[in-house]
């Protein structure tokens, strides 16, 4: 913790007109509030605790005070109108600005305990120094106080940092339709915390569900036509549960819905999947050692580009695949 300064160091009479100026800081849709930590501690030199003043003695670090900021800006603000002075961040001499970083109800944390114990402010608060405005991106993630307990080899369970949510309880986002959802919530993949299933649940948890219970939309529909719409479109999805050799095994006894009728030899109906639209790789996801359509019958000799092939092709000779209408010289070379 950097301790306080002596009082002469407070006689600031340099200090930007800006360091203490408020950026809307009353608005509804704005947090940021343009205050110069680089100005006040590496320009004026001034502790944490000269503005924090019970930093090291109570849980509540404390926010300046009337008294603490008019030692400068008495002076400072002398010519400002009135909504610009320091005092007007002030209601009863209490800092009526909201706190950014203000840790709520079921967070179980003591500052003082981590300022006496690391005795130095910037262990935690890195880089303030350098900060030019106080909003929420000041904020602590999580993830800096697990991985700091983990470092400093300190219990990491719920239940040291929160009052409420523990592995053995359900959060409240777990409530109504969760059982719905919760599949869409994981697809999101935001980052966000709360949709961070890791931290209680294990991913054998999620395979050890499924495999019991199906998700919703697994209807016998589903599994008869839908799934392959859903698969050629989003194969992504289908990987969180399911691996290709699952495909193959099933697909090996069962043939899609469409290989029926005149799919294959002779008519060959199966090309117009393929060529209306083209999509090169929707046969090759079952079919891996199938000859490459660049690799067709050349043209023999005597043919040329002028002549019309369907004369002989297709006239009492059929062809051997289906006739999409365009020209045979596109594969035939």
């Amino acid at each position: 913790m950097q301790r306080t300064k002596p009082i002469a160091l407070l006689a600031l009479f340099g200090l930007s007109v800006t360091s203490c100026v408020l950026v809307d800081a009353f608005s509804k849709t704005e947090t940021t509030f343009a205050f110069s930590h680089r100005v006040h501690v590496v320009d004026q030199h001034l502790g944490c605790a000269d503005c924090h003043r019970s930093a090291d003695r109570k849980d509540d670090p404390g926010m300046p005070s009337a008294a603490q900021c008019a030692l400068c800006h008495n002076k400072l603000d002398a010519d400002k109108p009135d909504d610009h002075k320091v005092v007007s961040l002030f209601v009863d001499k209490q800092f009526k600005t909201t706190h950014a970083i203000a840790l709520n109800d079921e967070i179980v944390f003591s500052h003082l305990s981590h300022a006496t114990r690391d005795g130095e402010c910037n262990v935690c608060h890195s880089n303030m120094e350098q900060n030019e405005a106080v909003g929420d991106e000041l904020a602590f993630s999580m993830e800096s106080c697990t991985s700091c307990h983990e470092q400093r080899h300190v219990k990491n369970d719920c239940a040291q940092c929160h009052s409420q949510i523990r592995a053995d309880a359900l959060p409240p986002s777990h409530n109504s339709n969760w059982k719905r959802l919760h599949g869409r919530e994981v697809r999101a993949d935001t980052g966000a915390t709360a949709a961070r299933c890791e931290l209680c649940h294990k991913e054998s948890s999620c395979e050890s569900c499924h495999l019991a219970e199906t998700p919703e939309n697994h209807t016998n529909y589903f599994r008869r036509r839908g799934h392959g719409i859903i698969a050629s479109m989003d194969r992504q999805t289908c990987a969180a549960c399911h691996t290709p050799d699952s495909c193959d095994r099933c697909h090996r006894d069962t043939q899609p819905q469409n290989h029926t009728g005149g799919w294959g030899a002779p008519k060959d109906r199966h090309c117009i999947t393929c060529h209306e639209p083209l999509r090169n790789e929707t046969c090759f996801v079952c079919h891996k050692d199938t000859a490459s359509h660049a690799q067709a019958t050349p043209l023999p000799p005597d043919h040329n580009a002028g002549m019309n092939c369907r004369m002989c092709h297709g006239n009492g000779q059929p062809l051997p695949h289906f006739d999409n209408g365009e020209q045979c010289t596109i594969c035939h070379q």
